[in-house]
């Protein structure tokens, strides 16, 4: 790895991806300019709502990918519908609904260049793209390369 791509160490705050990063996790990113996004990856970003603590994701639709919204707020990618980790469909409504089918719409279904669809954990979204929109790669500030479970949990324990 280049000098100049230096991994990063952050703790989660959130549960928002609870099944892959739990609260108290320690992840360790590479920064988004040395690592290719891939589907699947779990990424760091900033909202412009707050700059200061990055947000941790899954990349479930990458640019040119195709997606779209069907029955129930389901998402589908590519034609395959994306789920959670645990296997559930993502089941939007509302306000979250609302914004991604703009973006379906406006794009006939094409992810554009530059962009991409981001989603947690929780079957019906958390503040993700469901809630923020598609987010552009300039906000992208790494992609995470490992998750250590806080001490005393364990990976898939209830």
């Amino acid at each position: 790895m280049p000098v100049d791509c230096p991994v990063t160490v952050y703790e989660v705050r959130g549960a928002s991806l609870f099944e892959s990063a739990p609260a108290g996790a320690e992840i360790r990113a590479t920064p988004a300019a040395c690592k290719p996004i891939a589907h699947g990856s779990l990424v760091l970003f900033r909202t412009s709502a707050n700059r200061r603590a990055p947000v941790i994701k899954r990349a479930i639709g990458l640019p040119g990918g195709r997606f779209a919204l069907r029955g129930g707020g389901r998402i589908f990618i590519n034609g395959a519908e994306a789920k959670t980790p645990r296997g559930e469909s993502y089941n939007l409504s509302g306000k979250r609904l609302k914004l991604l089918r703009l973006y379906e719409t406006n794009h006939k279904g094409v992810i554009p260049p530059g962009l991409y669809l981001l989603m947690g954990d929780a079957p019906s979204g958390g503040l993700d793209s469901s809630q923020i929109g598609l987010v552009p790669e300039a906000d992208i500030i790494g992609v995470v390369d490992s998750v250590t479970a806080p001490p005393g949990t364990e990976k898939g324990a209830d």
